[in-house]
């Protein structure tokens, strides 16, 4: 999980009060991105059956800085999403020791790490504002520590004393809940997660009915209200892993830059050939001269202070996936960009279907 918003929001303060519960009395966070990527892997592997907190991933001031801030949350979230330790030699070529992570982890920051599907599809993003912290029961819980660890204490030891029935649950459940969201979810790990997560909270639930904390017509309610909350966390969550994938961020800022005339594009029957211009267009698609375009939707972010995730090869690779672009097999490679003669001249262009490509944005209300 991922819990991130503007400064001040208690983000830190909610990681250590509901994160660190095997010892209250250590009211420290021991995991920074300040730490080397060595460091946290080792710290991965020490927080067995915990809770591993990364702090404050913020802005960076520097290009250099904000690549190694990337670098450090991109290989906690591949070590803990895909559950493996980072294989060593030494120099006789000899296996070192391997720190595979034992617990989870929770990241905090003032923002997300981008990257597109591949990485914001292996954490849960929570923002968090002002507004979201009840300070009275913040300052309870921070006035009587002891509390929370104490419930869960008590439910470890259910847990443990009804090990079997648990497990027989889980087994019996997970794959019905992720195939029944499969298809709710733009990325497949998005519905694992819906599913761990429901089944916690239901575990969670036949706790409090064994300990007559709740009866059983309120628990289907409370049930479904949480699990709609856990819906519409990880669907908003999923919806922004969409407006940063490179081909959405590709399309948004064409689009922009269209409308703006800061991309001009010409009537395909012209026969100018002088001026500078970026493409054609028909009723159909458009026809973009392919660095051209892609230099001026580089400078477009940048000078929003946004750095753009690929290259031109792999920008196209990316519009091909969403099936914006036309492509075809030529000596059995697929090509993305395609041959036309216009104005007296056979080039190749990035063909993007207009209407494709207004569908896709305006379903994402881009």
């Amino acid at each position: 999980m991922w819990l991130h918003g503007r400064t001040g929001t208690r983000k830190s303060t909610l990681a250590k009060m509901f994160a660190n519960v095997f010892n209250r009395s250590n009211d420290s966070i021991n995991c920074s991105f300040e730490d080397t990527v060595a460091a946290i892997e080792v710290k991965a592997s020490e927080y067995k059956d915990s809770v591993l907190i990364a702090d404050d991933y913020k802005p960076a001031q520097t290009a250099a800085q904000k690549k190694e801030n990337e670098k450090k949350a991109n290989a906690i979230l591949r070590l803990y999403g895909d559950n493996i330790s980072k294989s060593r030699m030494t120099k006789t070529m000899r296996k070192q020791e391997e720190f595979k992570p034992q617990g989870v982890c929770l990241i905090t920051g003032e923002s997300t790490v981008g990257g597109g599907d591949s990485t914001s599809a292996r954490f849960i993003g929570v923002e968090i504002t002002s507004q979201d912290v009840d300070l009275s029961k913040l300052s309870h819980h921070q006035s009587n520590p002891s509390w929370y660890s104490t419930c869960l204490a008590h439910f470890l030891t259910w847990v443990s004393n009804n090990f079997q029935l648990i497990r027989e649950l889980i087994v019996s459940s997970y794959w019905g809940i992720r195939d029944r969201n499969i298809g709710s979810f733009r990325h497949g790990r998005f519905a694992e997660a819906y599913s761990a997560l429901a089944i916690a909270y239901e575990i969670f639930l036949y706790y409090g009915q064994s300990i007559g904390y709740s009866q059983v017509n309120s628990e289907v309610s409370l049930n479904r209200r949480t699990n709609g909350i856990l819906y519409k966390v990880i669907q908003a969550h999923s919806n922004a892993t969409v407006e940063e994938n490179p081909a959405i961020m590709y399309l948004s800022a064409l689009r922009d830059l269209i409308e703006c005339e800061k991309i001009n594009l010409r009537d395909i029957t012209t026969d100018i050939q002088s001026g500078k211009f970026h493409g054609y267009m028909d009723n159909h698609y458009f026809y973009l001269i392919p660095s051209e375009v892609y230099s001026e939707i580089y400078k477009y972010y940048k000078s929003l202070g946004i750095h753009f995730p690929l290259n031109l090869v792999k920008t196209n690779e990316a519009l091909a996936i969403e099936r914006v672009i036309l492509t075809r097999i030529e000596s059995g490679k697929e090509v993305r960009t395609i041959k036309k003669s216009i104005a007296g001249r056979r080039n190749r262009y990035l063909t993007i279907n207009r209407d494709t490509m207004n569908s896709l944005l305006d379903s994402l209300d881009l």
